[in-house]
């Protein structure tokens, strides 16, 4: 898809991808990271911690103004402490 950047984010599963929109400044996590209202969090339910918590470095590095996620509250990003 033209404009839409697909970034391979494992570690919840061994195929999650994020979506990135580079001209929206936006992702599309999915279930890599849950929404909870007052910021971002790691899933309860992972394949590998590791990779979980690189993926979730690679997308930060993005400095993304919204994060849409499939489970919770989608919104500015406050990134969880693990990945500090």
């Amino acid at each position: 898809m033209e404009g839409v950047n697909v970034i391979y984010t494992p570690g919840h599963t061994s195929d999650s991808v994020t979506l990135h929109l580079p001209h929206e400044n936006v992702v599309i996590v999915g279930d890599i990271l849950q929404g909870t209202g007052s910021g971002l969090r790691l899933p309860v339910i992972y394949e590998d911690k590791d990779q979980l918590l690189e993926s979730v470095r690679r997308i930060a590095s993005l400095n993304p103004q919204f994060v849409y996620v499939s489970h919770g509250t989608s919104g500015k990003p406050r990134w969880p402490d693990e990945i500090k």
